[in-house]
């Protein structure tokens, strides 16, 4: 009697010890499987298998079998709330290896799913230009994974302003005042770009007439920096002349070579508000008569 006991004894240790080596090298396999990107096929239909669900569109849950031969690492992430076992195994993912980790029964089948990444729309620059107290910024964007499908603007960290253009104008700002504006754009899956800040000087700008002609320029600006700003249009260029009474500088219109107003040498420096504000129009002059240096 005591001897049948034994042996029962012994059979049901060299099961359950048996039991415990198959789960490790089941469990083993697994991993080796998925560490030497195998096809999770073939583990599939010796162990009841593990399905692999890729999301088809961002966002949109709309997933399929997939039948790739090794785990997405690119584009995809694991979705931890679907990926399950009918029998009550666990899966997780090992990010640092990249693989799909699974503990429990032999004989468990498993869906593992994978959402497609949701790229976010990236605002790339923002460029402002003013007008009189005006200042319009246009921006430049990258769109991710959905469409842009409205741009925010805010000035001075105030609330943002939604719109569907990429350009917005701020008006009557102060001049001679620094703001901040801030930018970002939403897609269409209700996610906002990053946030893009540029600090804008509102400038104090004057108006003045050459001939017939309405030119804008910053006040305290010198001819020379008008000359050779965007006011001016690239419209005139200097040239020092010689007569009789010495030197000269000359304001010329390139389009024609006409002489539209003439200083005298080293007053290209002078500011050209302190003419504006005297309200002079400058007259046509003929420079025929003046021989200029090179």
């Amino acid at each position: 009697m005591k001897s049948k006991i034994k042996v029962l004894i012994l059979c049901i240790v060299c099961i359950f010890c048996l039991c415990i080596v198959v789960n490790y090298n089941f469990s083993k396999n697994i991993s080796e499987n998925i560490n030497n990107n195998t096809n999770p096929n073939n583990y599939k239909k010796n162990n009841n298998g593990i399905s692999m669900m890729l999301e088809k569109t961002e966002g949109t849950g709309d997933y399929e079998v997939s039948t790739l031969s090794s785990w997405p690492t690119e584009n995809y992430t694991f979705n931890t709330t679907l990926s399950k076992c009918v029998n009550g195994g666990e899966l997780s993912w090992d990010d640092k290896n990249k693989i799909v980790l699974m503990s429990g029964n032999v004989s468990d089948k498993c869906y593992v799913y994978f959402d497609k990444k949701i790229i976010d729309a990236v605002i790339d620059n923002v460029v402002s230009t003013q007008e009189d107290s005006n200042v319009t910024v246009n921006v430049l964007a990258t769109q991710g994974s959905g469409t842009i499908v409205s741009y925010l603007y805010s000035i001075n960290d105030g609330e943002y302003v939604e719109s569907n253009n990429s350009s917005y104008t701020f008006t009557n700002l102060s001049s001679g005042s620094t703001y901040k504006i801030s930018v970002k754009v939403k897609d269409s899956f209700g996610r906002y770009s990053n946030v893009y800040s540029v600090t804008v000087d509102v400038l104090s700008l004057i108006n003045f007439n050459i001939e017939s002609t309405s030119y804008k320029a910053v006040e305290g600006m010198t001819w020379k920096e008008w000359i050779n700003s965007d006011y001016s249009n690239g419209e005139y260029t200097t040239k020092v002349c010689r007569n009789m009474t010495g030197d000269n500088n000359l304001i010329i219109r390139k389009s024609d070579e006409h002489i539209v107003f003439s200083t005298t040498y080293g007053k290209q420096a002078e500011v050209l508000s302190n003419v504006i504000k005297k309200e002079i129009l400058y007259k046509t002059a003929d420079g025929s008569t003046f021989p200029c240096k090179n």
